[in-house]
């Protein structure tokens, strides 16, 4: 009864905290918290229907209910569930961190202790998340509450709210909404670090600003890694890129800029390899990791994905000639051709329409019907929502200033993501869950373009 208590109080806080933060919203800009509205009443509509539709085993597309208030698109979620509420008993120092996604089980688990079990839980903490984000989002860009002004900003509040993938996923207890909080929480701190190391901002603040920027680093990137420590790998690579292009220009001298990167990309390369666990050596590494065991590891999971198989496996298939149809590529790319080939059909998975795919037999693969037309409206929108993205920060260009170095960052965040998914995933369903990594760092861009942005470029000039 105490505990049950405790739960109530518990969740009411959390409302309490949402609804604060909703209201926040709104008085920074109208529009925005329209948009906010729209993805808080789109999320826990959406998730209490499919919920009790599974739940109740109802007669509405019974192929994708995997029942107790699950879904075959979300695979992984009654596996998380349980993982969790067993972690709830036990205790989250007794979890075993070999398992799937240790923190965001421990997190799952954490919430669950203090707002109760249930499937439920999995919809609360993800609308929490999504908050969350959008209140970084916008504290990031500061609006002026002019939808001009405002514009890259809705644009992606706009993309996090309505991106079909992630409202799918929202309403399961799945990590997508935990780890976009986290990418927003790693390019933060990339732009406070690159901006601090290279151009020496904010004036007088540096070291408290590149301390707090590592730390930021060092916490995000460790959590990341605690769920899919390939992209933590990422990560260090994307701020290894920035530190490394902007290096004639930082306004300390080249030895002390060199030493402070190598010692911050050691801090962030310590956070992967405490928060990966396990995962930081994997089966494929028999020593220690390297660059011919990386790209072995990747040869390795890209065959996993084929030799597993599944109903949505794509398998590559020859252009047809007038010789014969189109038929089967070799699952292992032979030749530098054959692996750029692999790859580009990869990009193509990522940003065409599945059916358009299928459709030109390009690819083929016998399952997932009732995924393809979701699939295909989250490629279009997560092909639109960049396009405007990246259009927007080109026209306000002349804002970005000091943030230039975040810019490169970002886009090799998103980039590196691109090509490694379009080499190794080779599940059209597993892309579909995990391509938005692709989208959110891009979706993130707004701030470069933030209208306080210039200003403090400005000040610092003439400091």
């Amino acid at each position: 009864m105490v505990r049950q208590a405790l739960n109530v109080f518990l969740a009411t806080a959390a409302g309490g905290l949402i609804f604060f933060a909703f209201r926040w919203l709104w008085r920074q800009s109208s529009v925005i918290g329209l948009i906010v509205t729209g993805g808080i009443v789109a999320r826990a509509l959406l998730g209490l229907i499919l919920f009790w539709v599974s739940y109740l085993g109802l007669p509405v597309v019974r192929s994708l209910q995997m029942g107790e208030g699950f879904w075959t698109v979300a695979p992984d979620a009654r596996a998380y569930f349980r993982y969790a509420a067993a972690g709830v008993d036990s205790g989250l120092w007794g979890m075993y961190p070999g398992d799937s996604s240790p923190f965001y089980v421990k997190t799952l688990a954490f919430w669950m202790g203090a707002v109760g079990v249930s499937p439920a839980a999995g919809l609360f903490l993800n609308l929490s998340i999504y908050l969350a984000v959008c209140t970084l989002l916008v504290r990031a860009y500061r609006p002026q509450n002019g939808w001009r002004a405002d514009l890259p900003c809705i644009v992606s509040v706009a993309a996090f709210s309505f991106s079909p993938v992630l409202l799918i996923h929202g309403t399961q207890p799945m990590k997508e909404d935990l780890f976009g909080f986290l990418i927003a929480l790693v390019c933060l701190g990339m732009l406070r670090l690159t901006r601090a190391m290279i151009f020496g901002e904010p004036a007088g603040h540096v070291r408290t600003t590149v301390a707090g920027a590592v730390l930021l680093l060092f916490g995000a990137n460790y959590c990341i890694a605690g769920i899919r420590p390939y992209y933590a790998v990422i990560v260090w690579m994307a701020l290894a890129s920035a530190l490394a292009t902007f290096v004639f220009m930082a306004r300390m001298r080249l030895l002390p800029y060199i030493a402070n990167s190598v010692v911050v990309l050691s801090m962030v390369w310590v956070a992967y390899w405490q928060g990966a666990g396990p995962g930081y050596w994997g089966p494929t590494f028999s020593s220690a990791p390297s660059l011919t065991h990386a790209v072995t590891g990747l040869e390795q999971v890209r065959r996993g994905f084929i030799q597993t198989g599944g109903s949505t496996n794509m398998v590559a298939l020859d252009a047809p000639t007038s010789a014969g149809p189109a038929t089967p590529l070799p699952p292992k790319p032979v030749g530098v051709i054959a692996h750029l080939k692999a790859g580009t059909i990869g990009v193509a998975a990522e940003f065409i329409p599945i059916s358009a795919l299928k459709a030109v037999r390009l690819i083929s693969f016998p399952g997932g019907r009732g995924l393809l037309p979701i699939a295909d409206l989250d490629t279009v929108f997560l092909d639109l929502s960049v396009l405007i993205s990246l259009g927007l920060v080109y026209r306000r260009r002349a804002a970005i200033g000091h943030r230039l170095p975040f810019v490169v960052g970002v886009l090799c965040l998103s980039l590196f993501s691109m090509g490694l998914l379009a080499y190794v995933v080779t599940n059209f369903g597993t892309l579909f869950r995990i391509k938005s990594m692709i989208g959110v760092p891009l979706w993130l861009l707004c701030i470069a373009v933030a209208p306080n942005g210039a200003r403090v470029t400005d000040a610092a000039r003439r400091g």
